[in-house]
């Protein structure tokens, strides 16, 4: 089955048209504007409303026994700004269909995929608190950069990767210590991925295409239940006293 769609430059005096295109094309056809992806960029407005609410919810610190005193907001707060820089640059990113902002688009990517590793190897014992978040941001740039200096469609590959290895750390965290934690959360993230992993195959794979409907696409669902998976996420980290 074919996947993706013929990459076909803005036209001339069209807004983001002096920009090089990226390297994959949705199915919705690109208009002669500033917001060239109407569906796939308003879309991105999921990521925008999850992620502040997490970290609004997320962030409020717990107060411990002493009066006073309160106790640092859970690690699991980061997926909030997570979230929303995937809403931003992932805006930007189909709203100008320019590779320049695919490349920041994958910062967005990489924020999560690499924030569950982070905390997993905290989860572990291989990193100390203090360590999480340098860590966190090497590992967005070491999903990036490669895909920036090589001009390629190598973050894909690499995103798959992190999501990967994560799962892996999670299979060992699950064999571990599954006592006593709670994984239901954890597996309705899993299938909201599912939901959201097969909105984006019905698109690039030609199953659900009609270019000119710029209202919602195979690839707009991605949007909504990426951003949803989340939730979820976060509040099934947010049960582990290591990322206190």
């Amino acid at each position: 089955m074919e996947v993706g769609y013929p990459i076909l430059p803005l036209a001339a005096g069209c807004p983001w048209s002096n920009l090089a295109p990226p390297h994959i094309k949705h199915c919705e056809e690109n208009l002669c504007a500033w917001i060239t992806a109407p569906a796939n960029t308003w879309s991105n407005l999921a990521y925008l409303i999850v992620g502040v609410w997490l970290w609004r919810t997320l962030s409020k610190r717990a107060s411990e026994t002493s009066p006073g005193e309160v106790k640092a907001a859970n690690l699991a707060v980061l997926f909030g700004p997570a979230a929303l820089v995937t809403g931003v640059t992932s805006f930007l990113y189909h709203a100008s269909y320019t590779y320049v902002f695919q490349a920041i688009d994958y910062v967005g990517m990489f924020m999560f995929s690499s924030l569950l590793i982070a905390l997993n190897l905290r989860r572990l014992g291989v990193l100390r608190r203090p360590q999480v978040i340098p860590v966190y941001l090497a590992l967005v740039a070491v999903g990036t950069l490669p895909f920036i200096v090589t001009g390629g469609s190598s973050g894909r590959s690499a995103f798959a990767v992190q999501i990967s290895v994560a799962l892996l750390l999670e299979i060992r965290l699950y064999f571990k210590s599954k006592v006593g934690t709670h994984y239901t959360l954890f597996w309705t993230t899993l299938g909201l991925f599912a939901a959201a992993y097969g909105c984006w195959w019905i698109d690039a794979g030609h199953v659900w295409c009609d270019p000119q409907n710029h209202v919602f696409q195979g690839h707009s669902g991605w949007h909504v239940f990426s951003a949803l998976c989340s939730v979820p996420m976060a509040f099934f980290y947010r049960q582990f006293k290591t990322l206190n």
